[in-house]
């Protein structure tokens, strides 16, 4: 019988491919991206990069991700349902909703699929419309489950386009005077495998110290959804918006 550990072995199995995701695109925590570094030249901070070109098969990589995380949400519900009947033919509707209008959520197959099984006033129901984006948030389009839902779709179609070309640094400088700088680059870009970064201090002489951390600045593309902004942040509130959804009805002991 299915459980509620298969549920989370599906998040963490999205997490190895978000593992795979940054290895292939040298943005893992331990990554310096494939760079020969940072150096100081005319005055100015360089860092010379031989960085892996962003491409098609990297969006084919966050789709594993994105795939396993919208399929622990089905499987979430899948667990009830299954206590309730046998019958794979009702099993295969079981689907988890996900709504920016509770006029389309009224409508749509896989809460009618879900009512006729649980009854319309089931926990699990009243559970389920709580986590909807149209009872979360003010402005349902900035809920992570329904860019979840959104970026599903695009992956069972398409691939989900990524771009790259940049990168961002943060951390310190310390000058020669020995003043510190605090950077916070973002979207900085590669021309001929370098990016100058464009620090308001001109230095004069080498810096005493270069503390920085410099990684890929990757950013959906051509997605209608969360164009132009970095993936991880994006990624990181999907994978807690869905493990929040799994803690409320294990909480609850619906599954």
């Amino acid at each position: 019988m299915p459980s509620i550990t298969d549920v989370r072995l599906k998040v963490s199995r999205a997490e190895a491919h978000l593992d795979t995701f940054k290895a292939a695109a040298n943005a893992g925590k331990d990554a310096s991206p494939v760079a020969q570094g940072i150096y100081w030249e005319d005055g100015h901070l360089k860092y010379r990069t031989m960085a892996t070109p962003i491409t098609t098969e990297h969006g084919i990589m966050l789709g594993d991700v994105i795939h396993q995380l919208r399929a622990a949400l089905d499987h979430l519900l899948f667990l009830p349902a299954a206590r309730l009947t046998t019958d794979q033919k009702v099993l295969r509707q079981i689907q988890f909703p996900i709504s920016i209008m509770e006029s389309e959520y009224k409508d749509s197959r896989s809460l009618k699929a879900l009512r006729r099984l649980f009854g319309a006033s089931a926990p699990v129901l009243d559970e389920l419309r709580g986590h909807q984006p149209f009872v979360t948030h003010a402005t349902p389009t900035d809920s992570p489950l329904w860019v979840l839902g959104e970026l599903d779709v695009i992956d069972k179609h398409r691939t989900v386009l990524l771009t790259g070309g940049t990168v961002s640094a943060v951390g310190h400088v310390i000058d020669g005077e020995g003043q510190k700088h605090a950077i916070d680059l973002r979207k900085v870009p590669i021309v001929d495998g370098v990016a100058v970064f464009p620090i308001n201090h001109v230095f004069t002489e080498l810096p005493r110290e270069i503390g920085l951390k410099v990684a890929p600045y990757i950013v959906f593309h051509e997605t209608g959804v969360r164009d132009n902004l970095s993936v991880f942040p994006i990624i990181r509130s999907l994978f807690e918006s869905v493990t929040k959804v799994i803690d409320a009805f294990e909480a609850k002991h619906l599954v």
